[in-house]
């Protein structure tokens, strides 16, 4: 079974010409704001409808459902107003606590700083020490490697040497022995 609200009756009655002088042309959700036109906008009015006592009744009717919306809408209003002040005001006495707590942190933060950047010159000084020392060495391994290369090349050299004077002796023997042998 349907059954009808005050402003569905006022809807039903404007679509079907019985409300000449007011009609709804919009309805919303629960606290539906009703717009009202006149006779002229609305079809199949009769100016017999404008002096029945229903119609009369139901148009006072839709403007009490009306007023009656609006009061409703406002209340809504207020109450969400209030809950808004609510939270606004809680977040703001947080970010008091959170503003009287900053102070202190940001002087840990900037002694946290100051250390930081006197690590960092710190190891920025060890890092240059480094870089001269290593070019030191690295200087001082090539000259000795060099040195002790050239040494050994020098020794291996005269090895060299005396082994190409001792093979050509000793060729240059067997050559004599060959010869006093093919002559004999």
């Amino acid at each position: 079974m349907w059954s009808l609200s005050s402003a569905a009756a006022v809807v039903w009655l404007a679509c079907r010409g019985f409300l000449p002088t007011a009609a709804v042309i919009q309805v919303k959700a629960p606290c539906s704001s009703l717009a009202f036109v006149d006779k002229s906008s609305v079809s199949n009015s009769t100016a017999a409808s404008d002096r029945h006592p229903a119609v009369k009744l139901s148009a006072e009717h839709a403007w009490r459902a009306s007023s009656s919306a609006s009061v409703a809408r406002s209340s809504l209003s207020r109450l969400r107003a209030q809950a808004a002040r609510e939270r606004a005001d809680h977040s703001a006495a947080g970010a008091a606590v959170s503003d009287n707590s900053l102070p202190s942190v940001a002087a840990q933060a900037y002694a946290a700083e100051a250390n930081a950047g006197a690590s960092l010159q710190q190891a920025l000084d060890w890092q240059a020490k480094v870089r001269e020392l290593a070019q030191g060495a690295e200087q001082t391994a090539y000259s000795v490697a060099r040195a002790a290369a050239e040494a050994e090349f020098q020794k291996l050299k005269t090895e060299a040497k005396g082994y190409y004077r001792a093979r050509l002796s000793e060729m240059a023997a067997a050559n004599k022995g060959q010869s006093s042998l093919t002559t004999q």
